[in-house]
């Protein structure tokens, strides 16, 4: 196969594989040297299907005197063992995409394709931990106790001992965590919640759950948290009953001063900290500032499950033992039911795999900040592209990385045109969703949350993201911004 494949495209890089060399055509022109190399894992790859194409690129003004003339050679190749460190994979029988270049004998330069560079890469995380995984999942195979149990709570004892509290209980998604926190903070149906306009849906969507209403406040225009200012004239305004403080983007809000409205008003405080775990205020984690904190283990999340999971924490009993019996159908023991709960149970699984990703967070954040500082440094000099605040008394743990650029949808573009992935965390404010109309004071009534919404765009940034992907991207918005 290989060398149908080298005959038919006799100028084409060579591809060899550890263990597998492929065989250079005779009208092969380019020298062996130019080969490239996938690594391999425990095994050699032992088996490369047949689909491939071509694309014909017409040359760059210039290129054609130059004697350039470039084609691309796209092999499909299933692979049994492959390490993901070197490509990107998907799970086995991995689907693994090369792009080869093949140029004109006259030129002797060798270009490589540039990789795509997406917003998220799971499958590298899932792969470097795949025998831990696996291992865990045999565990709780062979236990056959599949939901709650104790990998739930062994793993509710080390999430709270590692966000520094005293109650961890794990609940079925970081929803169902934001409605059962607010529930066992008193909030009944007709109460009035404050809540965000920049944040994703699930917050407001929370407080209507219990029947209360929200009462959405603007953000302050640096980091785009919650605006102690806009929260105060809130509860001026309306007799607030709690008030949910996001930690957007894996920043947090301004605790401090949200915290004083709070005490003048009386409100309860609970922290939306989903995109935010390893965050940190004056050195004092998320989840310990208000009276409980709703967690999400959505898989893109910082600490992401291979599902859909979530936590509230608290350092109250009273709060933690509501929202225990809450999640199992208000249920004490078996059929014995003292209050109207839902089912909003951990399984065990998802448990069982936190539990093997958790040790490696605190890591996972440290590189999301080395990259964060690079992409900091990089872009400015970049026009026009600004990246949000990170207040200097905060840990960022950057979930997201995300700038503000007046001609968002133009640099959108442009980036996913170069295979780059970008996305918009959140294109409109809370306020002027369908959904919340009916508790929306209308366009105008938020002008820093509806001004934002128009302008932020996510850039790439996970764990497992390099340098020199961090550099294409800059380079790439720097080429539209010239």
């Amino acid at each position: 196969m290989a060398r149908e494949i080298l005959d038919e495209f006799p100028h084409c890089i060579c591809l060899q594989t550890t263990g597998v060399p492929l065989p250079c055509s005779p009208r092969h022109h380019l020298p062996r040297t130019r080969c490239c190399t996938l690594r391999r894992s425990q095994r050699a790859i032992n088996r490369i299907g047949l689909l491939f194409r071509t694309e014909r690129f017409a040359p760059a003004e210039g290129e054609e005197q130059a004697g350039r003339c470039e084609s691309r050679l796209v092999i499909r190749a299933r692979v049994a063992a492959v390490s993901p460190l070197s490509l990107q994979t998907m799970a086995r029988p991995r689907l693994a995409v090369f792009v080869l270049h093949s140029l004109n004998p006259r030129n002797s330069s060798v270009m490589p394709a540039a990789m795509p560079i997406p917003l998220a890469r799971l499958q590298v995380q899932h792969e470097r931990l795949r025998a831990e995984l696996v291992a865990a999942f045999a565990r709780v195979l062979d236990s056959s106790q599949f939901v709650l149990g104790p990998e739930v709570e062994a793993f509710e004892r080390e999430f709270a001992a590692w966000c520094g509290v005293r109650y961890a209980v794990g609940v079925a998604n970081g929803t169902d965590a934001l409605v059962l926190g607010l529930r066992a903070l008193g909030v009944r149906p007709g109460d009035a919640v404050a809540v965000p306009a920049i944040t994703f849906a699930a917050t407001a969507e929370a407080v209507r759950l219990l029947g209360a209403r929200p009462v959405f406040v603007d953000v302050e225009p640096a980091g785009l948290t919650l605006d102690a200012a806009s929260l105060r004239a809130a509860a001026e305004r309306v007799p607030l009953k709690a008030v949910i403080a996001v930690h957007l983007y894996g920043q947090p809000a301004r605790m401090e001063e949200i915290l004083a409205v709070a005490t003048d008003f009386g409100l309860r405080v609970l922290e939306d900290a989903a995109q935010a775990h390893g965050a940190a205020l004056r050195a004092r984690p998320v989840g310990t500032w208000g009276q409980a904190a709703a967690f999400s283990f959505y898989p893109t999340k910082n600490l992401g499950a291979l599902g859909d999971a979530g936590a509230v924490v608290t350092n109250d009993p009273d709060i933690a033992e509501r929202v225990r019996l809450w999640r199992d159908h208000g249920q004490v023991g078996k059929y014995e039911h003292v209050d109207v709960g839902c089912n909003s149970r951990l399984d065990a699984l998802q448990a069982a795999w936190l539990r093997v990703k958790l040790p490696h967070l605190a890591t996972w954040n440290t590189q999301r900040r080395a990259l964060a500082k690079r992409y900091r440094k990089l872009l400015a000099a970049v026009p026009g592209v600004q990246p949000l605040a990170e207040f200097a008394d905060s840990v960022h743990v950057y979930h997201q990385f995300v700038v503000r650029c007046r001609d968002r949808a133009r640099l959108a573009h442009h980036l996913q045109e170069a295979g780059i992935g970008t996305a918009i965390h959140y294109p409109t404010p809370l306020h002027l969703l369908p959904a919340f109309a009916a508790w929306s004071e209308g366009p105008g009534s938020l002008p820093v949350s509806e001004q934002a919404c128009e302008e932020v765009l996510a850039l790439p940034l996970y764990p497992e993201m390099t340098e020199d992907e961090v550099d294409q991207v800059c380079r790439t918005i720097a080429e539209v911004r010239r």
